[in-house]
């Protein structure tokens, strides 16, 4: 059991492919590695490789190297910090969005 604060968990490792969600279990997406980049508003969603117009180093590969975040902008949930995948946007007023 996780104490308050703590980080969870690991997203399980998995391999990158297109147009599936692999281990379903994950309630959270984080094993979400299907091709959907635009938002559920029509948004573009940013290459999470690029930190404009959004500068996110908290939230890179090196820093989550199994999140599949390489050089896409494929909906992820690399932190588990949302209820489900999602992305930067292109829009410099609109920092992210989930998407499911």
């Amino acid at each position: 059991m996780r104490a308050l604060g703590d980080p969870p968990p690991p997203c399980p490792a998995s391999t990158t492919v297109s147009n599936c969600r692999l281990l379903g279990s994950a309630a959270d997406a984080c094993d979400y590695r299907g091709n959907v980049s635009i938002t559920k508003s029509g948004l573009t969603c940013q290459l999470w490789s690029e930190h404009v117009p959004h500068n996110h180093t908290h939230v890179t590969e090196e820093v989550y190297p199994a999140a599949g975040i390489e050089e896409h902008n494929f909906c992820r949930n690399p932190d588990r910090s949302e209820p489900t995948a999602w992305c930067y946007t292109t829009d410099p007023d609109l920092l992210e969005s989930m998407r499911e």
